[in-house]
């Protein structure tokens, strides 16, 4: 029998034993040190234990899969073996829809992805990539000179009104905070459990959940006002719209497309302001903020900026792949299993909740040499690493895959240009080594401060 047999006889299943069961502090188990350093305990144990092991954190246990044949599985095997909608369920309560991305599987959630797709594609961004632009340079022209920046904070203002503006049509403004408390309260509280399930019936959270649901059901009340010629193109509630009128499973309510709006303003709060961060953190770190800004430069140079130009920009891109390499907010994948299979030689029983490692790979030797090394050239012609098949898998794999995932790249590759040209920062101090804590997804946390030492 192959090691990697996944689906078998349930003879076959039930004869396999379970995985290694990593050991742990005691009473809390791998708690500590998964909430500190996720990825790089996962890739300590995976040295130990190999690429199946089982975790326990206080009233819950993990099957944790790593390795290049993990994320093969995730990326091929589609629902056939992970489902996310147990995990994701009460988000979905919460978010007062039947219809939650996250929370979907099968082929309901193909449907509805393809639904999103089109106002999540990088080309939304096409023709509005001076707007990404202008928005970065106003946040950046109010740092001060010679005081210091809470970078995730900065990040998340920054993202937020991008996404709002090109996506939504409607800059969060006055509801910024409220986008934030309500996110940060769901995921910790619902999700990655590290608040108590309470939280989500303080007086603050259910403010700014009513406030939010508020501007989205506006929103929605105005593009349903506007004559069809008139609603922007490619703009969310623009592209979702005409579902109301469908029949069968692409039938959408007016629910799904609020539920669709709050959602697209939490979209990138951790996720591209994390990997930002990381990234400002990593050019600084790894001294190659100043050839950066030579490209950059010459990127924003003469207006207007195109996708064709940024194409050209290979060493920037080359370096945003290479902090998201190092730095991954997407990390491992959680998962439920669907059924019960082998893996490597050891049962997984269905209903196990799993961590997939994905971003594990991306410190293997084999595919990627010396990875604790910084290094802009292993992306470039001719290594190009980043396009090893399920190696690079900073934004997790298969039917889940970020869905926004190329439109974060260009968000990320025009607000770090825009900062790069725009401004000279410093690490505070310079020796500063930077956190992976989760909050609630791997992030710098908001302890992470960068020195503003002049305006270029």
């Amino acid at each position: 029998m192959q090691k990697d047999v996944y689906g078998a006889e349930p003879d076959v299943v039930e004869a396999a034993p379970l995985p290694p069961l990593a050991k742990g502090q005691f009473l809390l188990g791998h708690a500590l040190p998964l909430y500190r350093r996720p990825l790089q305990h996962m890739r300590q144990l995976y040295e130990i234990y190999g690429p199946i092991y089982r975790v326990r954190v206080p009233g819950r246990e993990f099957t944790v899969l790593g390795g290049i044949e993990a994320n093969k599985m995730l990326a091929n095997t589609g629902d056939e073996f992970f489902v996310s909608g147990e995990l994701f369920a009460d988000f979905a309560q919460e978010m007062q829809t039947d219809k939650f991305l996250i929370a979907m599987d099968g082929a309901e959630h193909r449907v509805f992805r393809k639904q999103l797709r089109p106002a999540h594609s990088k080309y939304v961004l096409a023709s509005r990539l001076q707007d990404v632009v202008a928005i970065t340079e106003r946040h950046v022209g109010g740092w001060p000179v010679g005081g210091r920046i809470t970078v995730m904070d900065a990040m998340q203002r920054i993202i937020t009104e991008q996404i709002g503006t090109v996506l939504i049509g409607y800059p969060p403004g006055d509801y910024f905070e409220d986008v934030r408390i309500f996110m940060n309260t769901i995921l910790r509280s619902l999700v990655t459990k590290t608040w108590p399930r309470w939280m989500i019936y303080r007086p603050a959270y259910r403010r700014a959940k009513a406030r939010l649901f508020r501007l989205a059901q506006d929103l929605v009340a105005r593009y349903k006002a506007m004559p069809e010629s008139e609603r922007p193109s490619r703009a969310l509630v623009t592209e979702l719209l005409p579902y109301l009128d469908e029949t069968g499973p692409q039938r959408l309510t007016e629910e799904n497309i609020i539920s669709s709006v709050v959602g697209t303003y939490l979209a990138g709060l951790d996720t591209v302001a994390g990997s930002l961060s990381f990234m400002l953190y990593a050019f600084l770190k790894h001294g190659v903020w100043e050839r950066l800004v030579a490209e950059a430069e010459s990127l924003l140079a003469e207006e207007p900026l195109t996708m064709d130009k940024l194409r050209g920009a290979k060493v920037l891109h080359a370096a945003v792949m290479e902090a998201m390499r190092m730095y991954p907010v997407a990390a491992f994948t959680p998962r439920v299993a669907a059924r019960s299979f082998v893996f490597q030689g050891y049962r997984v029983e269905k209903g196990t909740h799993v961590l997939i490692a994905n971003g594990l790979t991306h410190y293997l030797p084999e595919f990627f040499p010396n990875p604790d090394r910084f290094e802009i050239e292993r992306h470039l012609e001719p290594r190009k690493e980043y396009t090893q098949a399920a190696a690079f898998a900073p934004f997790s794999l298969g039917p889940h895959t970020c869905l926004g995932a190329g439109l974060g790249e260009v968000q990320m590759m025009v607000t770090l240009a825009t900062i790069l040209t725009r401004v000279e920062l410093a690490l505070d101090p310079p020796d500063y080594v930077v956190g992976q804590a989760l909050t609630p997804t791997p992030s710098p946390g908001f302890g992470f401060k960068l020195r503003v030492v002049r305006f270029r």
